[in-house]
């Protein structure tokens, strides 16, 4: 029986079919979802740092957290206008992979609906390595939305 299903979202154009299909699933089984969207720095730090400084590096954490949220909202309006229940939204910056699973075994989440491929939007994390790495670590059952 599915109870939670948690959604990690990135912001790219798969963004809408994961959306989907999570609504779906949640309003056959009359569940929850949780929307999770992690962004990182990583690339950023390297890039500020090589040229523009510290202050640039602070306005690119910025932008990317307000993109970030603002990707969060959009999922999670269009979720509740079909009717879906969204239990929590949740943004944190971190590797995408590692964030993901922790959330899923904090909330003990039973499914995680998930994009096969993207990107992370304006972060340019690569989404296939996150969802193979999210599918081959978690403890629960995973459908992957190609």
């Amino acid at each position: 029986m599915i109870r939670k299903i948690l959604v990690p979202i990135d912001g790219s154009e798969h963004t809408g079919k994961v959306v989907g299909t999570a609504c779906d699933i949640a309003l056959k089984y009359n569940t929850p979802v949780y929307l999770i969207h992690v962004y990182s720095i990583a690339h950023l730090t390297a890039l500020s740092s090589q040229s523009h400084g510290e202050s640039a590096l602070e306005r690119l954490i910025d932008e990317a957290e307000e993109t970030a949220v603002e990707v969060i909202r959009e999922a999670e309006r269009f979720m509740k206008d079909k009717g879906v229940e969204v239990a929590q939204t949740y943004v944190t910056q971190g590797d995408p992979a590692d964030e993901i699973l922790k959330f899923a075994r904090k909330k003990r989440i039973d499914t995680i609906v998930i994009g096969s491929h993207g990107t992370g939007g304006v972060l340019a994390v690569p989404l296939g390595s996150v969802c193979d790495k999210v599918c081959h670590s978690c403890e629960c059952a995973c459908v992957i939305v190609k």
